[in-house]
């Protein structure tokens, strides 16, 4: 296997570090509703897609890094079905997918969709990029 030049593992440790700080930040969104005994998740999941932070800091790192040729892009996943979801009734989980269009909420395998996007080498002019995977709820659109 030919190895990849060191901006290039730079580049992937970049995109697997973003993922990783969006499911940590998802993770803690997720405690946060819970301690402070949230009724409804979904909010306080929907709120990590717009926090301004996250979008300055990826511009941040962009222009710091780009120079070395290092992407830097953020996923910011809306609610998406995993184990987060276990303590909700199949009613609830049902409820909320109707609100997303497709009558579906995201899988962990859309999310991972998105990183191997910015892994691919024909996206190394893209960074500085937020990329909000909620299927069109942050910009209104709603269920079936």
């Amino acid at each position: 296997m030919r190895q990849q030049p060191p901006a290039r593992q730079a580049f992937r440790c970049a995109v697997l570090i973003a993922a990783k700080a969006a499911v940590e930040q998802a993770a803690g969104a997720a405690r946060e509703a819970a301690q402070a005994r949230v009724a409804d998740a979904e909010r306080a999941a929907e709120g990590l897609t717009r926090l301004p932070g996250e979008a300055g800091l990826t511009r941040t790192l962009a222009i710091e890094l780009g120079p070395r040729q290092i992407m830097v892009n953020a996923i910011a996943p809306g609610m998406v079905r995993t184990p987060m979801l276990a303590g909700m009734t199949a009613g609830r989980i049902s409820q909320l997918a109707a609100g997303y269009p497709g009558g579906r909420l995201p899988e962990a395998e859309d999310i991972a969709q998105a990183i191997a996007f910015f892994g691919d080498p024909r996206t190394m002019f893209i960074t500085g990029l937020v990329l909000i995977i909620d299927g069109g709820r942050s910009v209104g659109l709603s269920g079936t």
